[in-house]
């Protein structure tokens, strides 16, 4: 065990955390500037405790306000699939691939919208298909079948192999 500041124990596995004000701003700083590239890492799995600005995005993420603005956007991501309209002058959202997972999306954004917490890496997966503009979801993104990959692995993690969630 190691000592910080003050002769509390810190346990060997964590690294140490940022130190004072201006640490903890330049750990905010990280997180934002480097948002997409942080929520990539949270999806794959990184451990949240391992580094300052992982930590801070990933409470953010996890928290009850984020989790409903994501679960609002999904479920405008479903009314704009079902509406036949471009999510911006620049993004096309492929309408049938949105349709065909209609269910999984709006399951999920009702689970997000609930109070009872979420992995993290759940919901930076779906940040990342909502923000990311290779995301399957838009017209010139991945293949559109991986939608339906990310839907059902997100719905796992979730409610396990009892997939019974509608």
């Amino acid at each position: 065990m190691r000592a910080v500041p003050g002769g509390a124990p810190f346990p060997a596995g964590l690294p140490p955390l940022p130190q004072g004000p201006l640490g903890w701003r330049l750990a905010r700083i990280r997180a934002c500037v480097s948002r997409a590239r942080i929520d990539a890492e949270l999806a794959r799995g990184a451990d949240p405790w391992s580094r300052g600005d992982l930590m801070l995005r990933a409470a953010r993420l996890g928290s009850l306000t984020e989790r409903r603005c994501i679960a609002l956007t999904l479920k405008a991501l479903v009314s704009l699939a079902e509406d036949q309209r471009p999510a911006s002058p620049y993004l096309s959202v492929r309408h049938r691939a949105v349709l065909g997972q209609r269910e999984a999306l709006l399951t999920l954004a009702d689970r997000l919208a609930e109070p009872a917490p979420v992995e993290v890496s759940v919901v930076a997966e779906l940040v990342q298909l909502l923000t990311d503009s290779s995301s399957p979801v838009y017209v010139g993104g991945t293949h559109p079948q991986r939608l339906g990959e990310v839907t059902t692995r997100c719905l796992q993690e979730i409610f396990g192999d009892d997939l019974a969630y509608g």
